[in-house]
């Protein structure tokens, strides 16, 4: 790959030109949104689908398309400039992808906000976006626009989908607040302006912010150009084979926050870049639908949605697969007789059969999941059986399951193994636009990320003493490199070095598997996760974390501290029983942390019970037995009253870890650990 010429925009206006390579994917020409926006203008395939009072209802391509359009000649007619923000705030649904798409042809900078994110975080980034307008759901969100929107003075309108409530007073003299139908309504009929905008644009401009969740500090944003997303999107489809489903009819959920990176490369781009052609050398996608979950998904309806939606490609974070395990493994706990005799012989066949499969990758040869060893009667009969299990959770026609993120155990991926499907896993961020590294059901092992995305390359950085032989700063180049980080040179800097490559602040490692094979990628830690014991010795915590869990299935999480400390100690949270009402979680004991004492059903009991210590420490004691030195074995640990949950604190709305807001919270336990 030709190294890609650099330059850097603290404001994202400059257009920046990516070195093309000659041949490959890389080669791919580039393309602008609203390039794509036009070429579905006609397209009569089922685009979204949300809920309407019990009912399904639809749009086409042609009437999203049409909606767009009309969003962005509104957005212009309110007075929104090339390069200004546009902030969208509220839960997933055609509303939020038509006030995204609609700011990016309008020449804007779509940037979504958190919904759970406070009046304060919603000012920084309408602020720091130098936002125009701001599209929100329902008068929650509005009030906390409103109670900001006097620091605000660059801010010319407010839209509200949904509830809005009475009061749609102005937001200030020149800042009115209008509701969904009449935005739309006042879009010029004239659509020369935006015409104008559109030509203008070039590949290389910035399209879209993303906001990084801020586990430390206040997030950055980077900044996405058109080039960025479209072609990254069209490599990872082409890579997954997107429109292999049955009549090349693929069908998507969304649920996750559309602030985040996946969920947009997945919900608003997946669609939007393959519908209607064939990508590389890929299947043609003749469509590819959208639907929208419930707002209360994560807290538990996002199953009814996928058994109604039945989707062909999912994507969940780690939490969801651990929460969906949880309710499978209860199901089957209570099951009796010949359907658990059956059951558990199907599942014991296909964990078999996966680990084979594992071991075949390694090895060069990809037999794939049930293939290898077993006859063709014992695949049929064990797959007639554990589709029933996939019905149940509604991933019947998925041909493609992934995960990212946030590191998953590997004890999680095993137990979807024994059913038969593969999760497969992918590594990406912000900076590249989202994925870079994914498996594939073919070539698959867990705990790898897999091959890079074609058109992109990896490379470790090696820095002695900080990182173990063969390991280093995983580092990333190619056309789905940001532009940077928006006003924020320095930073910029520290993330993309003169030669184009994208330092990641993960550690990790490049893996072989068969002769000519890609390798695979590994990610071992986080550099700014790396613990620094008192003893000068550089711990990666995950690694830990992830083994203690596999080693105690009763538990949902493992925080490992010792950071400028003597030993290091863990802090445990029990699985527990999610609060439907508030996405928290009470003090019930569920799922296999039920089985290490029947006697002891809540959190609070099992701190101080002899049983529920034994066995913590007994999952400690096997973990020390393998550990790679003294510094990185575990001396302690404390039972922690509550899982974790972003309503409490510990997790972004990600639902990755904040490790150190963990570490602040719980020091009291701490100070009686050290």
């Amino acid at each position: 790959t030709e190294t890609p010429k650099v330059a850097f925009t603290s404001d994202g206006g400059v257009a920046l030109q990516r070195g093309l390579s000659a041949a490959g994917v890389a080669s791919r020409a580039p393309e602008t949104v609203g390039a794509l926006v036009d070429r579905l203008e006609d397209n009569a395939s089922e685009a979204l689908a949300w809920e309407d009072g019990g009912n399904w209802r639809s749009f086409t391509w042609a009437e999203y398309v049409a909606q767009v359009r009309a969003a962005a000649r509104a957005m212009i007619a309110l007075g929104l400039a090339p390069t200004q923000g546009v902030g969208i705030v509220g839960f997933n649904s055609k509303e939020w992808l038509i006030a995204d798409l609609g700011a990016v042809l309008a020449g804007g900078f779509a940037s979504g906000i958190y919904s759970t994110n406070g009046p304060d975080a919603v000012q920084y980034v309408l602020e720091h976006s130098r936002a125009a307008l701001v599209v929100v759901e329902g008068k929650g969100q509005l009030d906390k626009v409103r109670s900001v929107a006097g620091a605000l003075p660059g801010l010319k309108a407010a839209v509200v989908w949904g509830d809005a409530g009475s009061d749609l007073s102005a937001l200030g003299p020149s800042a009115p607040v209008l509701a969904w139908d009449a935005f739309l309504a006042s879009a010029p009929a004239d659509g020369g302006p935006l015409a104008a905008r559109v030509a203008a644009q070039e590949s290389g401009h910035c399209c879209t912010l993303i906001y990084t969740s801020g586990t430390t500090g206040r997030p950055k944003a980077v900044m996405i150009s058109h080039d960025n997303v479209t072609w990254v999107v069209a490599s990872f489809a082409e890579f997954v084979r997107f429109g292999k489903a049955p009549g090349g009819r693929e069908r998507l959920v969304s649920y996750l926050p559309l602030s985040h990176i996946a969920a947009q490369a997945i919900d608003i781009y997946a669609g939007l870049v393959t519908v209607g052609r064939s990508v590389g050398c890929g299947p043609v996608v003749n469509a590819a639908t959208l639907f929208f979950a419930r707002p209360d998904a994560l807290k538990g309806t996002l199953k009814a949605t996928l058994q109604h939606v039945r989707p062909t490609v999912f994507f969940g974070v780690p939490r969801v697969w651990e929460k969906f395990a949880e309710a499978l493994q209860a199901v089957g706990a209570s099951t009796t007789g010949v359907k658990k005799k059956l059951s558990t012989w199907a599942k014991k066949v296909a964990l078999a059969k996966y680990r084979e499969g594992r071991a075949d990758a390694a090895a060069g040869a990809y037999a794939g999941l049930l293939g290898g060893a077993l006859t063709a009667a014992e695949r049929t009969f064990a797959m007639v059986i554990l589709k029933k299990v996939h019905a149940a959770i509604g991933l019947d026609r998925a041909h493609f399951l992934f995960t990212g993120a946030a590191p998953i155990a590997s004890s999680t991926l095993e137990y979807f193994g024994s059913l038969g499907l593969v999760v497969n896993e992918a590594f990406g961020m912000s900076e590249v636009a989202g994925p870079a590294a994914v498996t594939l059901n073919e070539y698959y092992a867990p705990g790898y990320c897999g091959p890079a995305v074609p058109g992109v390359e990896i490379k470790l950085d090696h820095v002695a003493g900080r990182d173990k032989p063969g390991e280093g700063e995983v580092c990333f180049r190619g056309r789905s490199v940001m532009l940077g980080y928006l006003r924020d040179d320095g930073k910029t800097r520290e993330a993309v070095d003169a030669d184009g490559w994208n330092h990641s602040g993960d550690t990790g490692a490049l893996v072989p598997f068969g002769a000519g094979a890609a390798p695979m990628l590994k990610i071992t830690g986080r550099i700014k996760e790396l613990l620094i014991t008192a003893g000068g010795e550089n711990v990666p915590p995950v690694p830990i974390e992830d083994a203690l869990k596999s080693l105690l299935p009763g538990v949902s999480t493992a925080v490992v501290v010792g950071d400028k400390l003597k030993f290091l100690s863990v802090l445990f949270t029990l699985k527990q029983q999610q609060n439907d009402a508030t996405g928290s979680f009470d003090d019930v004991l569920v799922g296999a942390a039920k089985d290490v004492n029947p006697a002891v059903t809540s959190a609070k009991d099992a701190e101080n019970d002899a049983v529920w210590r034994k066995a913590c420490q007994t999952a400690i004691d096997a973990y020390n037995d393998t550990a790679v030195s003294s510094a990185q074995k575990v001396q302690k640990f404390a039972i922690l009253p509550l899982d974790f949950s972003q309503n409490t604190g510990e997790l972004t709305p990600t639902l990755k870890l904040k490790r150190a807001a963990v570490v602040e919270k719980y020091g009291f336990q701490l100070k009686k650990i050290y």
